[in-house]
């Protein structure tokens, strides 16, 4: 393949992504935005009602919307670059855009690894407290 098959390639594949990026961005922000507020409105309830859980409760949910926030608004900044490549074809914009997509992808796998280390260690917290073995 000649360089202008492989640009014009490329363009289709980052044409393909945008959207979807787009799209996921949108949700994230949306979804962050509506599990917080359901957060606070139970976590406010949580302490009015003295239940212990409360905290814990405050704080998982600020966790997950800051995750959803943020993964939602690299995904947005992405699709953006993305479109300015595609307007301009400017190589900055193409490094703007992978640059994006290697967050998205940093930020996942950083979760992933603290989710299985967060079970892992509930997991044998609960056996010890069950004490099955």
């Amino acid at each position: 393949m000649d360089e202008q098959a492989n640009v014009e390639q490329l363009q289709k594949i980052i044409a393909g992504t945008k959207g979807w990026l787009m799209f996921l961005g949108i949700l994230g922000v949306i979804l962050g935005s509506i599990y917080g507020l359901a957060g606070l409105i139970g976590s406010i309830a949580g302490a009015m009602d003295f239940a212990s859980n409360w905290v814990i409760m405050l704080t998982t949910y600020t966790l997950l919307v800051a995750n959803l926030f943020i993964l939602g608004v690299i995904c947005i900044k992405a699709a953006r670059s993305a479109k300015q490549y595609l307007n301009t074809s400017h190589i900055s914009e193409l490094i703007g855009y992978l640059d994006y997509i290697r967050s998205y992808f940093k930020a996942m796998g950083v979760l992933i690894i603290a989710g299985l280390v967060l079970s892992t260690i509930a997991f044998i917290i609960s056996i010890i407290i069950i004490g099955v073995f």
